[in-house]
């Protein structure tokens, strides 16, 4: 029986990096830095010909089949490329078919409208989130048409210096640079997206889920500012909160008004699924859950007093049918409650 071969020796081991100085620690992690943008870069450029390879072959089967086009493939990033390129690349990454559309749509953003950003960072000059940033902020106004040569004076502005800002400030940079060389197409993504406002909820785990609006700028200021004025006030006559919880409670009250009464009120469900065993707080149960995001024993028990508080008689819960099992699981009817 053939002996495997010796595993190679790991980088640290075989360059002895903890001899090195800090100086050539820091020097390694500067080149290392250029390396993985360069490296990044050549992905791009393999995925985008890998892309143009397949193209006929896939847009021959399209043809066939009437010219439909695949779902996995979106019309803007993946303009041109065949029906069923992104199911293969997934397979050549082992990646799921959202992740290779992703690099698929930023490697052919990069490679065929912001060539400047993709050879900066093919060549080091600018690390790999960087050029990320700016493929972030101009895909939109190539999706749209906006003038090439606009484009490419905003990179020619922005790529020099891109290494000097933090990735916020680039971002931020590009569009300054947007409005300023085309104010006419700025004006126009701004009444577009202006039309995209929402507000959505967003779980994040441990009971906690980001409330996300998406406003024009000037309103997402003002709403902050007013909820960290009165927060403030708050905390200077003596509430020993942290200053962002503070923040959420006045925010959380200036929406829902509980002491307004001169009008009518707004109406909202909450769904709270309590198996028997977190009602009485026991160990080794299904967690409760609100809204289909699980929540701790201690959480629920919060939740009830202050919804009895709130809304008089509390939660009411859903009549349970009888069970015929001989051991019925434990547990309690979710409960829907619409409170003022």
């Amino acid at each position: 029986m053939d002996e495997a071969p010796p595993a190679a020796p790991r980088l640290d081991e075989a360059l002895a990096v903890g001899s090195w100085s800090v100086e050539q620690k820091a020097t390694e992690l500067e080149r290392l830095q250029a390396h993985r943008s360069a490296i990044a870069a050549f992905e791009c450029r393999l995925i985008a010909e890998l892309a143009g390879d397949r193209a006929d072959f896939f847009a021959t089967a399209a043809e066939r089949r009437g010219g439909e086009q695949s779902a996995s493939c979106s019309e803007d990033g993946l303009a041109g490329v065949g029906e069923f390129f992104v199911d293969e690349l997934a397979q050549v990454l082992r990646c799921s078919v959202t992740e290779a559309s992703v690099r698929a749509e930023l490697a052919l953003l990069l490679t065929r409208h912001l060539p400047a950003t993709w050879a900066a960072s093919a060549e080091g000059r600018i690390d790999w989130p960087r050029a990320r940033a700016v493929a972030a902020e101009l895909s939109e106004p190539v999706r749209r048409g906006d003038r090439t040569a606009v484009v490419a004076a905003v990179e020619a502005l922005v790529l020099p210096r891109a290494m000097d800002l933090g990735v916020q400030a680039l971002r931020a940079a590009v569009r300054r640079a947007l409005t300023r060389l085309d104010e006419g197409a700025a004006e126009r993504r701004r009444r577009e997206a202006r039309q995209c406002a929402d507000v959505r909820v967003r779980p994040i785990g441990d009971g906690m889920s980001e409330l996300v609006a998406l406003l024009p700028h000037e309103k997402a200021v003002v709403i902050r500012d007013a909820a960290d004025a009165h927060a403030r006030m708050a905390k200077e006559t003596g509430d020993p909160r942290p200053i962002g919880v503070i923040r959420a409670e006045v925010l959380t009250d200036l929406v829902l008004r509980p002491w307004d009464d001169s009008r009518p009120p707004v109406t909202a469900h909450l769904t709270v699924h309590a198996p028997l065993l977190a009602l009485e707080g026991r160990a080794g149960g299904e967690p409760a859950e609100i809204d289909g995001q699980p929540i701790t024993a201690a959480h629920l028990r919060d939740l009830l007093e202050r919804f009895d508080s709130l809304c008089p008689g509390g939660l009411r819960a859903r009549p349970v049918a009888a069970s015929t099992s001989p051991s019925p699981t434990p547990s309690a009817a979710g409960c829907a409650r619409s409170c003022p």
